[in-house]
């Protein structure tokens, strides 16, 4: 297979992540108030699930400002800059951004371990590891 079709069928996966989640974070308080009002139940941890939705949307779209070089930096002006002070400035951006990348995944991690109880279940797998993918 070429790789522009790899890297097309990548993007494609990124946009359909990116759909899916928010479907996901309209569609989870849906179902929370009709199964109130069905079942007098609401969904468990559902607040927890909201939370977790949206940091994943956070990382897709990321992900995917990332990819059409459409997101934000810290580097306006810099292309009036000269080449040296130019490419120090990006090396130091793209830094920061791995950085704050590298935190937010441990936060990610942290909240998969700690809010959420290991012997719950999804099917035959734990929740953890369940909403780790």
């Amino acid at each position: 297979m070429p790789l522009k079709r790899i890297v097309s069928l990548w993007h494609k996966a990124e946009n359909n992540l990116a759909y899916l989640v928010l479907i996901l974070i309209a569609l989870v308080p849906t179902l929370e108030v009709i199964a109130r009002g069905v079942f007098k139940t609401g969904i468990p941890s559902s607040a927890r699930y909201i939370q977790h939705l949206i940091l994943w949307i956070a990382f897709a779209g990321g992900m995917i400002t990332s990819r059409e070089g459409k997101h934000l930096s810290l580097s306006a002006g810099v292309e009036l800059l000269k080449l040296p002070v130019r490419e120090l400035i990006k090396t130091v951006t793209a830094f920061i951004s791995v950085t704050v990348t590298t935190a937010l995944t441990l936060s990610s991690l942290s909240l998969l371990l700690i809010g959420f109880d290991p012997d719950l279940r999804v099917g035959i797998f734990s929740i953890r590891f369940a909403l780790l993918i």
